[in-house]
């Protein structure tokens, strides 16, 4: 699904990053079970979380997505959901290059 996900965000000329507090290898292993083409970020000591303000309680941080443009934000999701995810990051893409969403 994660990889699905994120090929339809590269058709829509999007690119994915993915942001966890767990270690490289960790990472490493979890992007080679699920095949993972996107690149994973570690964070592991909290402070991109902390510079985003997404709540971290016990090293395990919400499930936050962001999209910018031109080094500005433009949306953020603080209720992701694995099932509604893509389909609302694709609408704000879409809306974005509408001009409805600054």
């Amino acid at each position: 699904m994660l990889e699905s996900s994120a090929q339809k965000l590269s058709a829509a000329r999007v690119r994915a990053l993915g942001v966890s507090m767990d270690s490289i290898s960790k990472q490493r292993a979890f992007a080679d079970r699920y095949n993972l083409t996107f690149p994973l970020l570690c964070d592991v000591d909290g402070s991109m979380c902390d510079a985003f303000e997404v709540p971290h309680p016990n090293n395990r941080p919400a499930r936050f997505s962001y999209l910018f443009h031109n080094q500005k934000l433009i949306w953020v999701d603080h209720s992701v959901t694995p099932t509604k995810h893509i389909d609302h990051a694709l609408e704000a893409v879409a809306k974005h290059r509408a001009g409805k969403l600054n």
